[in-house]
């Protein structure tokens, strides 16, 4: 019984400096102005803020304004879901299957290394917004470019160009006339089907349905 008592006070004691040993460095993040041009757009007592963490890969990021105050759309490119941040309210899911909505995960997507660790991105990559507000998504593993309808459903907006397959739709801006701009990578399909599309920055006509090549 002594020896159990002596055990448990030893780890009650020991317990407390493993925690605080382990607990992560403070992180002093801030802003480095590197032309006096950048207060036009940055308040100069802005301060950075940590609004989550461990996350696969986030890209993406896109305000969303609204009457409530407006909020922060995000992609989480491993995790395959869109991520919402509002102010003084905890961080949820937008949107689910955001970049693949098939099952099978086994020759989709790109596999990277983040850190030590080897992940596989399969979900959304870019997120825009178009003059009618509506979010526009470069879904990497499905391989398309759509837009998030406001009742929540999906409008292929691009999966082929001059018949072949787009390779992966990454980065995205949409113009003021409603052009969608996008980028395709060539090497981010782990099957292929068929031909694919070169890598360039490609262009969706708004109700034209046709893609035009805007550079290479």
């Amino acid at each position: 019984m002594k020896h159990r008592l002596g055990r448990s006070l030893a780890l009650a004691v020991l317990l407390p400096a493993l925690v605080n040993a382990q607990a992560p460095p403070p992180r002093p993040f801030k802003v480095v102005r590197l032309d006096p041009a950048l207060d036009a757009i940055i308040s100069t007592d802005a301060k950075i803020e940590i609004l989550g963490e461990h996350f696969g890969l986030t890209e993406g990021p896109v305000w969303i304004q609204d009457p409530a105050g407006g909020y922060l759309l995000f992609s989480d490119c491993a995790a395959n879901v869109i991520y919402k941040w509002m102010a003084g309210k905890p961080l949820s899911v937008y949107l689910e299957k955001s970049g693949y909505t098939g099952t099978d995960t086994l020759n989709v997507g790109q596999q990277t290394v983040s850190g030590r660790l080897a992940i596989l991105l399969i979900g959304s990559n870019g997120l825009a917004l178009d003059p009618q507000g509506r979010l526009i998504i470069t879904q990497m593993a499905d391989r398309t470019v759509t837009r998030l309808e406001k009742d929540g459903t999906r409008t292929l907006l691009a999966d082929r160009y001059e018949g072949k397959r787009l390779s992966g739709p990454n980065d995205v801006v949409v113009k003021s006339d409603g052009g969608v701009l996008y980028r395709q990578r060539e090497r981010i399909a782990r099957r292929r089907d068929g031909t694919v599309a070169r890598a360039a920055v490609q262009r969706s006509l708004p109700g034209e349905g046709r893609l035009d090549h805007a550079a290479r």
